[in-house]
C-alpha cells in the first residue's frame, strides 16, 4: 500500500512557521486599526469632498460608481464608501476604517495567492504580510481616506491573480473579465485592464493556432468584454493630462526616472531623494522591467493556456507596477521629485514588492529562496515597520488640524476663521459652503450629533 503523504504540519518547525505568520498578520492588522482609531477624524478632508459629490447631489449608485476623480473613476470603492456613509451619517472615520479593512482582506488574499504560486516558507509569507501592512501608506488613514484610490485596486488585483488558478477555462475567463471590469472603474486598478487585453488577446491567438476553436471563442468573448468595459469607461471621460506636461516629463527623462526611483525607494522605507535612495529605487525598477519581460517571453513561448499561473501572476504584478510608476512620474513630475515621496503612492507599490517576493520564493531552490526572502523581510522590517518622526508629526497635524477646524466652524460658522485657527484648509473648492450647509441641514458628518 502506498503510504499517505506526510502533512505539512507534521514537522514542528513548519507548524511554528505558520503560527508565526498568523501572529504577524493579526498583530499587523491590529496595529493598523489602532493607527486608524488614533488619527482618523470625523471631518471630510480634501479629496473626500469631491468623492462624495454624487451623494451631495443625491444621485444614484451608478453615478457614484462611475464618478471620475482625477484620471480615474471611483468604481467598487465608491459603492463600499456609500454603504458605510449611509450606515454612519457620513462619518469620515468609517472611510479610514474601510480602507483598513479592504487592505486586510487584500493581505489575506495575498497570502493565499503566494501559497498558490508555490511560496511555502514562512519568511515569504511574512514578507507578503509586511508588504500589505506597510505603515508608510499612513496618509490614507490619517488624511483624505479614499477606498478607491489604492486599497480596493490592490484587493481586486490580488483576486485577479487568484482567478488565474481556476482550472475551467470558461469560468476562469468569466471571473477575470468581471474583475477586470471592476478594476478598470476602480481607481488606478485600470492598469489591470491593459494587462487583460494583452493576455486575453495572446491566449486567443495561441489557441487559434492550435485549432482549439472553443477556447479561441471563449478568449475572444473575454477580450470583447474587457474592450466593452474600456468603451464604457471612456464615455464622457475628461482627459485631465496635458500634452505640454507629458512633453516636459519626456524631455526631462533623467528627472522622470529619478521620480520613479524615489517612489520605489520610499515604499521600501529609504528616506529622501538622495543618490543612494534614487539609485536603489532605479535598480528595483530595472528588476521589475526584467521580470516583466522575462515572464512575458515565457508566456509567449509556453502559451498562456498551458503555462503555470504563477508566471502569469508575476507578469501581471510586475507589469502593473511598471505602468503605474511611469504614469505617476509623467503626471506628477511638475510638482518636483519630492512629490514622489507621497504616502498615497506606497499602496500602489505593493504589486512591485509582491512580484519580487514571488519570484524569489518560488523560482529557486529551497535554501536559496529562504535566504533571499529572509533578506527581503529584513529590508521590510527596517524600512516599513515604523514611521519616522516627521511622518508621525504629519499624522498628528492631520488629526489636530481637522479637529480644530470642525470645532471652530461649529462655534462660528466662519470658513475663513476655521482655516485660520486650524492653520489649514480642509477643502479649497468653491462648493464648500453649500456642501457644509447640506451636511448641517441633514445632520451629517461632524454635524451628526448636533440636535440629536
Amino acid at each position: 500500500m502506498k503510504p499517505e503523504p506526510t502533512s505539512n504540519f507534521s514537522q514542528p518547525w513548519k507548524l511554528l512557521s505558520w503560527l508565526a505568520v498568523a501572529v504577524v498578520f493579526l498583530t499587523m492588522a491590529w496595529r493598523q486599526h489602532a493607527f486608524v482609531d488614533r488619527y482618523a477624524v470625523n471631518v471630510m478632508y480634501w479629496d473626500q469632498w469631491g468623492i462624495y459629490g454624487p451623494m451631495f447631489e443625491e444621485r444614484g449608485w451608478w453615478d457614484s460608481f462611475n464618478y471620475q476623480h482625477g484620471p480615474h473613476r471611483q468604481g467598487a470603492g465608491a459603492l463600499v464608501t456609500r454603504v458605510l456613509a449611509n450606515a454612519s451619517d457620513w462619518n469620515s472615520r468609517w472611510d479610514a476604517f474601510g480602507v483598513s479593512w479592504t487592505l486586510i482582506a487584500a493581505a489575506a488574499a495575498g497570502l493565499v495567492l503566494a501559497w498558490r504560486c508555490g511560496a511555502r516558507n514562512g519568511m515569504a509569507l511574512a514578507a507578503v504580510t509586511l508588504l500589505y501592512f506597510n505603515l508608510r501608506q499612513y496618509e490614507q488613514f490619517a488624511g483624505p481616506a479614499n477606498i478607491s484610490h489604492g486599497a480596493m485596486p490592490m484587493l481586486l488585483l490580488t483576486l485577479y491573480g487568484l482567478a488565474w488558478f481556476v482550472k475551467t477555462r470558461g469560468v476562469r475567463l468569466g471571473l477575470l473579465a468581471g474583475l477586470t471590469f471592476l478594476a478598470i472603474f476602480t481607481g488606478f486598478g485600470f492598469y489591470a485592464g491593459v494587462i487583460s487585453v494583452v493576455l486575453f488577446g495572446l491566449e486567443g491567438v495561441q489557441l487559434a493556432r492550435q485549432k482549439d476553436w472553443r477556447g479561441t471563442a471563449q478568449a475572444a468573448l473575454a477580450l470583447i468584454g474587457v474592450l466593452a468595459s474600456w468603451w464604457l469607461f471612456f464615455q464622457n471621460y475628461r482627459d485631465e493630462t496635458t500634452s505640454a506636461g507629458c512633453r516636459e516629463a519626456l524631455a526631462q527623462a533623467g528627472q522622470t526616472l529619478r521620480f520613479v526611483g524615489v517612489m520605489l525607494a520610499n515604499s521600501h522605507g529609504l528616506r529622501g531623494v538622495s543618490w543612494f535612495a534614487t539609485t536603489t529605487g532605479l535598480v528595483l525598477f530595472s528588476l521589475l522591467i526584467v521580470l516583466c519581460l522575462y515572464q512575458g517571453v515565457q508566456l509567449i513561448r509556453l502559451g498562456v493556456a498551458k503555462t503555470e499561473p504563477r508566471r502569469i501572476v508575476i507578469f501581471s504584478l510586475a507589469a502593473f507596477a511598471v505602468m503605474y510608476c511611469v504614469s505617476a512620474a509623467l503626471g506628477r513630475l511638475g510638482e518636483g521629485v519630492e512629490a514622489a515621496r507621497a504616502s498615497r503612492y506606497v499602496t500602489l507599490m505593493i504589486p512591485a514588492g509582491l512580484a519580487f517576493c514571488l519570484q524569489l520564493s518560488t523560482s529557486m531552490k529551497t535554501r536559496a529562496a529562504l535566504v533571499l526572502t529572509s533578506g527581503y523581510v529584513i529590508i521590510l522590517l527596517v524600512g516599513t515597520l515604523q514611521l519616522r518622526v516627521a511622518d508621525i508629526k504629519q499624522a498628528e497635524d492631520f488629526r489636530a488640524g481637522r479637529e480644530v477646524w470642525a470645532r471652530t466652524y461649529l462655534q462660528t460658522h466662519d470658513i475663513n476663521r476655521a482655516n485660520e485657527l486650524a492653520e489649514r484648509e480642509i477643502f479649497p473648492g468653491s462648493t464648500m459652503a453649500s456642501q457644509l450647509n447640506y451636511l448641517e441641514k441633514h445632520r451629517l458628518n461632524f454635524f451628526s450629533k448636533i440636535g440629536k
